[in-house]
């Protein structure tokens, strides 16, 4: 009911009869129906259906394809507010014209809840009218201002003859574009402020006259307002003429804005001329088969093929007549096998035709479907295609098939009738006996053999609830529940629906009602209901894009996945394509493309561009796409282009990136090769026994200070991690024997890679030799942060007691070297190992931004080479500056060209450092290390380029990955040969051989 009491539901009742209107309401996740009186009278109802497929049953069967699909439209679409047409037949057979309309209400996830709306008999209005009824009720507005019909662009109006007194519901000020505090307007005042003048005369007359007609005679107007903020719009104007105060005649209007109602006939229209389009582009033909009176209807395309003229009946024999007599039985049998109830319902045939004017064989591939009406075939509907050219090509065969489909319900009932008080059915027909699979001779069915044998235990106090809920006169049985099938225990749903009789003392006397099994159903229901949502979340989140240019080259057609790329283009659709396609790229790519879009347009020929890759003019951004273009005929008739693509440019970034993350495995590979052949050559050239030995775990201290840089993606590393990573053999002795002791610092790679390899040389030796090698000596690993001369400072030291009397070495090994020269290079700062009888010391301090990432921009370092390598060049040697940010590469390098009798200046380990030692210093030729950290050698290139040296180019990337500037300059891949290394100087120099 629209009202909230008793009385506005009687007075909505009235007007609703009056007005051959109807509310509902769909409460969808439960599949319930609520309809007021009056749409119960507009379909001829005592009941409301309790759920939707209820309701499609009333609807015509050549609508109800289309109601469900615009249904299924309107609720995935996001819409609030939906509007559509159809017939309905009711029971007793009138067809009905029905307007709908109303709104969705959804919860937060988008899901629809409810869905409430009104429906219009429109039949009259398509009719001529016809007095109806009686008016709803005599004087005074038609029922109170909370009437519900506001909101979803409806509103009741009502106008007194001969007198200015009106009234209007708020929907119509609404619908109108009146101001509810100014009051409802004069009629003229309406009439000359609203209608559209190319209407207004007639509305006038129209209205007018409805005045003079007799009381109960229904009313209608259809009519264009210049609303003042939506524009035009349409309205359907219905009611009734009542007697109204002193005599005087009342028109009583529902006023219902019916605009999208003909935006939709305009779509439709443009559907159709789609449809007939495509049918055009794919040279199918349709025909349509009538069993019942043997006619059939074939369209010039179909009758073309059979060489029938237009104006001739098509029977089934006139079809039967041009086959080849080869194919004629075949044919016959699949035309047989497509009606029969019991076959799969589809037709599917290849025949020859013998044209029947030339007598030429065309080859011809037909299919369709049969629709049924309570088992018997009442149409098929499909189509033909001449086939001769292409009949053995398997690729064409899509073009050649059929997209019709015809859905059919037909509901098989069993039919009973139950005596309550002898609790037996004294009636049953053959399908209540399949339903349940009971044998005929095993007797009919009871209530308690029903329930004890047939029914689920879960669903038998709901079956019992509602049958006894329908004891009682004025009230109906509707139940579904499972049973299990007596034949093979099958579980299946059913559908009880029936009324009770009842005796003259009021008590239930029998039950008649019928039986449905509805287990296909709703698994078809549930299976309908999960193929759409695949089908809507697919087509959402595809990341195709489509747009259409028409004939005069304007885009006419942008889809959402579209939009994307023209988002720089405001206004779009209805601009010069070439004007938008000059936005979004520059020359001369952009006139390329006009040309092949208006090459495709003149000519039909297609394009297609697997992979484009260029750079946008708009968002100056490089984007890559897969695009293709092809012709159409659009809707007006006329050809046009229609463009497909997907946006490459994701994935070509991602195939960047993973090139640029292989590249850069492949430099710090090799670069970690380099460093290990580094150590390898410098514990070598030692001499011990335990080289080897010694070796392998200095490679083993790398690998867990990799480890850690790893974990930590390669950026800060917890000093504290580090030292206890490196002292891994003795987690024992921690906190008990070797106390760690430091503020919380986060080091860079370089840092964390050369402390690493200083914190291992001094736990090996410790332990060979120092403190860690007898039961009572100590160690101490302290660190902190100072600041001297205003800059702040880190240091470091490794101190060991009660061990042990230590002195000093004979000889300096690998190990003195990474704890002076190596970590000194590393982190430009200063080293120290003592020696003293009490256990050895290691002292190491440096500016604190060399050990931990800078906060802010510093200044170039001042250089701090490493101490020379031996043995020392002759007096007057060339110089060779060394670039490598690798301490121990370095050192490694510069013992070679030392040893090969260069003056080695530096190594440098950054740029900063590098030029200060070219000013300084100065150098004959110099080896470029091309990755320093967080910057490149290109800056020494450029300086020595500019002082005329030459220089070899050492690095783990390619040629091809270097930057410009370094590659005509000799490249030596990491690990680098000494030999080739102190070639390659050599020829820089203009001494030795020439390359090989």
């Amino acid at each position: 009911m629209l009202c909230g009491d008793d009385s506005g539901c009687r007075e909505c009742e009235a007007l609703e009869e009056a007005c051959q209107t109807g509310t509902y309401e769909w409460q969808v996740a439960e599949d319930r129906l609520h309809w007021s009186p009056g749409l119960l009278k507009i379909y001829g109802l005592e009941r409301a259906p309790t759920a939707e497929e209820g309701f499609t049953r009333l609807i015509h069967p050549d609508d109800r394809i289309r109601v469900e699909a615009e249904t299924s439209t309107y609720m995935g679409s996001g819409a609030e507010t939906y509007s559509h047409r159809f017939r309905i037949v009711r029971p007793d057979g009138v067809v009905r014209e029905i307007l709908d309309r109303g709104v969705i209400e959804r919860d937060v996830s988008g899901l629809v809840r409810v869905i409430r709306g009104r429906n219009v008999d429109l039949t009259d209005l398509l009719l001529q009218p016809s007095p109806s009824g009686q008016p709803s009720r005599a004087g005074g507005p038609p029922g109170r201002e909370s009437l519900h019909l506001e909101g979803a662009g409806y509103g009741v109006s009502t106008w007194e003859v001969g007198t200015s007194r009106a009234w209007w519901s708020r929907g119509c000020f609404e619908l109108f574009g009146f101001s509810r505090e100014a009051g409802v307007p004069r009629f003229d005042e309406w009439l000359r402020q609203r209608v559209h003048a190319h209407d207004r005369e007639r509305v006038e007359r129209e209205l007018t006259g409805f005045f003079e007609a007799e009381a109960g005679c229904p009313c209608f107007c259809e009519y264009r307002i210049d609303h003042p903020q939506r524009g035009t719009r349409w309205i359907l104007a219905r009611g009734t003429i009542e007697p109204g105060n002193a005599g005087r005649a009342r028109q009583v209007m529902v006023n219902i804005d019916v605009t999208d109602l003909k935006s939709a006939q305009i779509a439709l229209a443009e559907s159709e001329s789609r449809l007939r389009t495509a049918l055009r582009a794919g040279r199918l033909g349709v025909h349509e088969f009538d069993p019942r009176s043997n006619m059939i209807r074939w369209d010039s395309t179909v009758r073309e093929i059979w060489g029938v003229p237009a104006d001739e009946p098509i029977t089934f024999e006139t079809f039967a007549r041009g086959l080849h007599p080869a194919d004629l039985h075949a044919t016959k049998l699949a035309v047989d096998a497509a009606l029969d109830p019991d076959g799969p319902g589809r037709y599917e045939a290849v025949f020859r035709v013998i044209h029947r004017g030339t007598g030429r064989i065309r080859w011809v591939r037909a299919d369709g479907d049969v629709a049924f009406a309570d088992g018997t075939p009442v149409r098929l509907v499909g189509t033909a295609k001449d086939i001769t050219e292409r009949k053995n090509a398997e690729a064409a065969r899509a073009d050649s098939e059929s997209r019709l489909r015809i859905a059919t319900a037909a509901a098989e009932l069993g039919v009973f009738e139950w005596l309550v008080e002898e609790d037996r059915a004294i009636w049953e027909n053959d399908r209540m006996f399949e339903i349940f699979g009971h044998a005929r001779e095993d007797g009919s069915l009871s209530r308690k053999a029903f329930v004890a044998d047939y029914l689920e235990p879960a669903d038998r106090a709901s079956f019992e609830r509602a049958l006894g809920d329908a004891m009682r006169p004025g009230a109906s049985l509707r139940v579904a529940c499972r049973i299990r099938r007596k034949a093979d225990r099958d579980l299946r749903w059913i559908e009880f629906c029936g009324s009770f009789d009842f005796a003259r003392n009021g008590a239930p006397e029998r039950l008649v009602g019928v039986v449905a099994d509805i287990t296909e159903r709703r698994r078809a229901t549930e299976a309908l209901r999960a193929a759409h949502d695949a089908f809507r979340s697919l087509v959402e989140r595809s990341p195709f894009g489509i747009y259409a240019v028409d004939a005069d080259f304007r885009l006419v057609q942008v889809s959402d996945g579209a939009q994307k790329v023209f988002a720089s283009v405001r206004p779009l659709l209805g601009q010069d394509f070439a004007e938008v396609l000059r936005i979004l790229w520059p020359e001369p790519f952009a006139s390329d493309a006009i040309a092949r879009f208006r090459h495709t347009l003149a000519t039909g020929e297609p394009y297609h561009a697997p992979s484009t890759v260029e750079r946008r003019a708009d968002i100056d951004a490089t984007e890559a796409y897969d695009w293709r273009i092809e012709r159409i005929v659009l809707p007006d008739g006329r050809p046009g282009v229609v463009c497909h693509f997907y946006d490459l440019s994701e994935r070509q970034r991602h195939e960047e990136h993973i090139r640029l993350l292989m590249r850069e495995v492949s430099h710090r590979s090799k670069n970690m090769l380099a460093l290990i052949q580094a150590i390898a050559r410098q514990t070598a050239a030692t001499g011990e026994d335990d080289a080897f030995a010694r070796f392998d775990e200095r490679i083993q201290s790398l690998a867990a200070a990799q480890d850690l840089l790893v974990s930590n993606d390669w950026k800060a590393v917890p000093l504290a991690d580090l030292v206890r990573s490196q002292l891994s053999h003795f987690v024992d002795l921690i906190d008990r024997r070797i106390a760690i002791e430091g503020p919380p610092l986060h080091l860079t790679p370089a840092a964390t890679q050369a402390l690493g390899m200083a914190l291992h040389e001094l736990a090996t030796n410790a332990a060979k030799y120092g403190a860690l090698s007898t039961d009572t000596g100590r160690v101490s690993i302290a660190w902190s942060l100072r600041t001297e001369g205003g800059a702040p400072r880190f240091a470091i030291s490794w101190t060991e007691r009660d061990g042990p009397t230590v002195a000093m070495p004979r000889r300096r090994g690998f190990g003195t070297t990474v704890l002076v020269t190596l970590a000194e290079a590393s982190v430009g700062g200063d080293a120290v190992v003592d020696y003293p009888p009490g256990g050895l010391t290691w002292r190491l301090a440096c500016p604190l931004d060399r050990v931990i990432e800078a906060r802010s921009p510093q200044a170039p370092a001042e250089p701090h080479p490493a101490r020379p390598a031996e043995p020392r060049p002759a007096a007057g040697s060339r110089r060779v500056l060394v670039v490598e940010d690798e301490a121990v590469i370095a050192i490694e390098m510069a013992a070679v060209l030392a040893g090969a009798g260069f003056e080695v200046v530096g190594p440098a380990a950054g740029v900063g450092e590098a030029l200060a030692l070219l000013d300084r210093e100065g150098c004959d030729a110099a080896v470029l290390d091309v990755n320093l950290g967080k910057e490149t050698s290109e800056p020494i290139a450029r300086e020595l380029i500019a002082r005329g040296k030459a220089f070899v180019v050492v690095s783990g990337y390619a040629r091809d990955q270097l930057p410009e500037l370094l590659r005509a300059a000799p490249l030596l891949g990491k690990p680098v040969r000494a030999p080739l290394l102190e070639r390659e100087v050599r020829h820089c120099l203009g001494d030795g051989a020439a390359r090989p």
